[in-house]
């Protein structure tokens, strides 16, 4: 904001505070133009993290994050760049909406049905597996960094052939064997005796996406930490002052559309101000209706009106049943058929 400030105006003193304030209007979001991709990839990858921000009512808030691109530009060159690399974050999603947010993208922007692979990696934690709602087929990978940095190493310190002797008991499912190894190295660590097996529980119950890290489609090592630092992480965790929540989502809402390189102009801020919010879009219109086939159009009293082609379903909570009665309610112009 204090970046922002200085290079509003030339000549004209705007001080933090303007800014935030006018960050904290900022409810809707900026429709933006998917082009259909003229040269279909044969794989796509997804890389998913999180950001940790400060709020001012107390306490940290987790913000899901990701990118998704179609691999390096070129292969023969020192510095790796991302092809056609798209950046997503929020403070108000789950995982499981932004995953929705994702696959909208990825619809518009590819032929789903001719993707050879589509890869995910992540450090494993709940929230980023839970994509098999929108990729079904797709292959998860564990990232190299947190699996051999935080995990084996923190069991086997920097013991390497320890290390190396454990990798092939797990890439060759010796499990028991791999138990044993550890065991034995709590022998010299009693006190981190709990820790270690917290680590160790972690990566059996990630084999698979270890496994999937010698697939030999999988061409591009995980690099969302470096993204994530990149695009965020340097604005919101490494921020020393706390969030309201409304903040933190407009703050991440223009992270976002600066790392996908989109330059705002004075229409886009009218529409950030009184637009609607894109991503809930995205999810009433894929989750909320449980999957029901109907258009949606905008009538000349500015109402919804909905034509859906199925029996109403009955949802699992109160609270989705009572929100598709108010949908089919009269006032709201839908016709069921």
């Amino acid at each position: 904001m204090s970046q922002s400030a200085r290079h509003a105006l030339r000549n004209t003193v705007v001080s933090r505070s303007t800014v935030s304030k006018k960050i904290k209007v900022l409810d809707g979001s900026i429709n933006e133009v998917i082009a259909k991709s003229t040269n279909q990839p044969d794989i796509l990858y997804i890389e998913m993290d999180e950001i940790h921000a400060n709020l001012q009512k107390g306490g940290n808030k987790i913000c899901p994050c990701a990118i998704v691109h179609e691999g390096y530009e070129e292969n023969f060159t020192k510095r790796k760049k991302l092809k056609n690399v798209h950046y997503f974050a929020s403070s108000k999603l789950t995982y499981e909406e932004l995953w929705e947010v994702i696959f909208d993208y990825v619809n518009q922007k590819y032929d789903m049905d001719k993707f050879k692979v589509i890869f995910i990696s992540g450090d494993g934690a709940p929230g980023i597996k839970s994509y098999t709602n929108c990729f079904p087929n797709a292959k998860f990978v564990l990232d190299p960094f947190h699996y051999v940095r935080k995990h084996l190493k923190y069991i086997f310190k920097n013991d390497l052939e320890l290390r190396n002797i454990a990798d092939d008991y797990i890439r060759n499912d010796l499990i028991d064997d791999f138990k044993l190894l550890v065991e034995s190295q709590i022998k010299n660590y009693p006190e981190q005796e709990k820790y270690m097996k917290e680590n160790m529980n972690y990566i059996i119950n990630n084999l698979e996406g270890i496994k999937n890290q010698k697939d030999d489609n999988y061409k591009v090592h995980c690099s969302m930490e470096g993204h994530v630092n990149q695009a965020f992480a340097r604005y919101i965790t490494s921020s020393p002052y706390g969030f309201s929540e409304q903040g933190l989502e407009n703050k991440l809402k223009l992270l976002v559309y600066h790392a996908n390189k989109h330059e705002l102009t004075i229409e886009d801020y009218y529409n950030l101000k009184y637009g609607n919010n894109n991503y809930e879009e995205i999810n009433i219109n894929v989750r909320k209706l449980c999957n029901i086939k109907f258009d949606q159009k905008l009538t000349t009293n500015h109402s919804l009106e909905y034509k859906i082609n199925t029996s109403l379903p009955i949802l699992d909570t109160a609270k989705e049943n009572n929100r598709l009665k108010e949908l089919v309610s009269i006032r709201q112009e839908i016709y069921v058929i």
